[in-house]
């Protein structure tokens, strides 16, 4: 049994994963409104390990968002994976990935 695997059915994580979706039932992608499925990584666990359990680091998404952010940054659906650089924000809270919703606001013109 993978590391993974271990750890989405081990006692905690499904534990964590239940209280998540409780008290966030509707996904955090802004103007999506879809009932939340996902319980997410914000950070991916292979980045921040020590995070993983961490319900600041987890984020609620309906199946549709969570898929194209795991495309997006985790590598799925045969895109790399994108460095711990490309993760995040600046130091003053500006995301780098310009993709970011939370950047739609700072668009030219």
């Amino acid at each position: 049994m993978s590391y993974d695997k271990d750890f989405y059915l081990s006692r905690n994580w499904r534990a964590l994963r239940g209280s998540m979706l409780k008290h966030n039932p509707i996904c955090a992608e802004p103007g999506c409104g879809q009932p939340s499925t996902q319980v997410d990584h914000i950070l991916t666990r292979r980045l921040a390990p020590e995070r993983e359990l961490d319900r600041a680091n987890l984020t609620c998404l309906c199946a549709s968002h969570h898929a194209r952010k795991s495309a997006r940054f985790d590598g799925g659906f045969g895109n790399a994976c994108k460095d711990e650089a490309d993760l995040g924000c600046t130091a003053d809270g500006v995301p780098r990935d310009p993709k970011s919703h939370w950047n739609s606001h700072n668009k030219d013109g």
